[in-house]
């Protein structure tokens, strides 16, 4: 049974992933544990060792969109260490006008952040994707995932980016319809 494609928010995966998560939690929890034990300035290291614990859980979610395979319904999902389902949106094709491409200026590096995402009719943005992007090569890899949701949604691809910075994305997609 088909039950759609699905787009993961977040481009990290796997053990460095969860490395990640596994590493905020612990110098959260283990600031915490030190705030309990001071007499001087508990609040302040407490509250540093909060944001860390509660930004590692906030990184355990996971979002996930799946377009279904008709591309009439689009569902996104926030799940706990990407499994369990915390809580779930479902969107039909006629709340959105375009498929969009964002991109932003990395200041450390001569890269981009690519945001691919869904613009509903009201002008809010819905974002289904990113990636970083450091060579002209992954520009088009980008390029072809917002390609493939507009193909997939039926949805037209708005080539105005939403910073307003010129791309060259060319007209036609390197995927075709199977």
């Amino acid at each position: 049974m088909n039950f759609g494609v699905a787009y993961e928010l977040h481009p990290i995966t796997g053990m460095k992933y969860w490395l990640l998560c596994a590493f905020a939690i612990f110098i959260g929890v283990t600031t915490l544990i030190l705030a309990t034990h001071m007499t001087n300035d508990r609040w302040i290291v407490g509250s540093f060792g909060g944001v860390f614990a509660l930004a590692g859980l906030a990184g355990c979610i996971r979002q996930r969109t799946i377009v279904h395979p008709d591309g009439q319904i689009i569902r996104q999902d926030s799940r706990l260490f990407g499994r369990k389902t915390l809580w779930s949106r479902q969107y039909t094709t006629h709340d959105f006008e375009a498929v969009i491409l964002r991109r932003i200026k990395d200041g450390e590096t001569d890269g981009y952040t690519y945001f691919i995402g869904l613009r509903k009719r009201t002008g809010r943005k819905i974002w289904i994707r990113y990636v970083d992007v450091c060579d002209e090569l992954n520009i088009r890899w980008v390029e072809e995932i917002a390609w493939d949701l507009s193909r997939r949604t039926g949805l037209p691809f708005d080539e105005k980016p939403a910073d307003s910075l010129q791309l060259n994305i060319s007209s036609q997609p390197l995927l075709h319809p199977h």
